[in-house]
């Protein structure tokens, strides 16, 4: 994809240089002397501040591990799981995480009750719909996505007020569990830690449940409007276009452009699929048309999140820059991917992977930590 994010990540650095430079240009040394220094040692106890509170997530999903894996061994009987909306984004890749660990403890043979606070939304809900029907219709498909990647009849669904909520932590049966019980009470932000601690559980005892746990094309192909055949046929791009929140993180012209000219030349014999919501497939097919790049859209047969997630699953290959909620699927599965995104809250692996079982065919580039040209 060379070219054109290599010209994009040069002119940053000339912006940087710049700032230096104009800095160091004030009157009586203060830019050397004073201002460059202050931001440096800002910058240093950001970092450890950072590093910090990463220990502090490490030792909280280990403390939580232990706790499950004690019940699991003295057979709990429920685990409580709750997402709560007024302090989780709305977004679908984030409550994923959650509902992969409702999944997990499922084929261990352990009740699940997944709850879904929607009585009351995080500010950045408001980017999404100013409405509660646009709300509440997230909400839905929030409790659909759960129903379907869980697809269990040990797990129970629900949605509803944080007073329910509350009556439910006030009522908790001794042989039932609640993770991250003290930040669900204080309704901050959990919904990654449970990545963290679906990963040291996984470490920990595995035997053979990573193979069920994981995610296939034939599982999910049932969400899928219009199949494609022949099966292995194409790869798969993911596309962002929102015009809502987070436009640093769409793809560029130019990006797009280069993505689909690489990948053409990796995969000459296969089909390249764009996968995006409505907005974007729309946005993304006039491009195209405009370079002469030919391409297929997930929108063309599928009308939902997890029915892309199956586009994914069925592909050959899948690749995302800048990264994305549909990304979740290929790292949940065994699909080969290359996906090069900032972690941000995400607590990697390890420097190298994105999870436990990441594969060799399976690149995740964690793009805070990788030089410039690293494209």
């Amino acid at each position: 994809t060379g070219k054109s994010m290599n010209i994009e990540l040069s002119r940053n650095q000339k912006i940087k240089k710049g700032i230096k430079a104009a800095l160091e240009g004030l009157p009586l040394g203060l830019g050397s002397n004073v201002v460059i220094p202050l931001i440096r040692w800002l910058l240093a106890v950001f970092v450890y501040r950072s590093a910090i509170k990463r220990f502090r997530r490490w030792q909280n999903a280990k403390r939580e591990a232990k706790i499950i894996s004690k019940g699991i061994t003295n057979g709990v009987n429920m685990v409580i799981i709750v997402y709560d909306n007024l302090a989780s984004p709305p977004t679908y890749g984030d409550i994923f995480f959650s509902i992969m660990f409702a999944r997990y403890l499922t084929l261990r043979d352990i009740k699940v009750r997944f709850y879904i606070v929607d009585s009351e939304y995080r500010q950045d809900w408001n980017n999404y719909s100013k409405t509660e029907i646009g709300k509440s219709k997230f909400v839905d498909e929030q409790v659909h996505l759960a129903r379907t990647i869980i697809n269990s009849s040990l797990a129970e669904i629900q949605r509803g007020p944080w007073s329910d909520c509350q009556e439910l932590l006030s009522t908790l049966p001794t042989d039932s569990i609640i993770p991250f019980v003290d930040g669900v009470k204080c309704r901050i932000g959990i919904y990654h830690d449970f990545w963290i601690l679906l990963n040291i559980l996984i470490t920990q005892n595995d035997d053979g449940i990573l193979e069920k746990l994981l995610l296939t094309g034939d599982e999910l192909k049932g969400n899928i409007d219009i199949q494609l055949a022949p099966k292995n046929s194409y790869i798969t791009i993911g596309c962002r276009h929102s015009t809502k929140w987070g436009d640093v993180r769409n793809l560029s012209i130019n990006e797009f452009v280069s993505i689909n000219i690489s990948l053409r030349k990796r995969f000459p014999n296969h089909l390249i699929m764009i996968v995006s919501d409505e907005l974007g497939c729309e946005y993304f097919s006039s491009v195209a048309k405009k370079y002469n790049l030919a391409c297929i859209y997930s929108k063309q047969y599928s009308s939902t999140y997890v029915g892309d997630g199956a586009l994914i699953l069925n592909s050959d290959f899948f690749f995302i820059l800048k990264g994305g909620g549909i990304s979740v699927f290929p790292q949940f599965s065994k699909v080969p991917f290359e996906n090069y995104q900032p972690a941000n809250e995400m607590l990697m692996w390890s420097q190298k992977k994105w999870a436990s079982w990441q594969n060799q065919d399976q690149l995740y580039f964690n793009t805070d930590v990788l030089p410039h040209h690293y494209i």
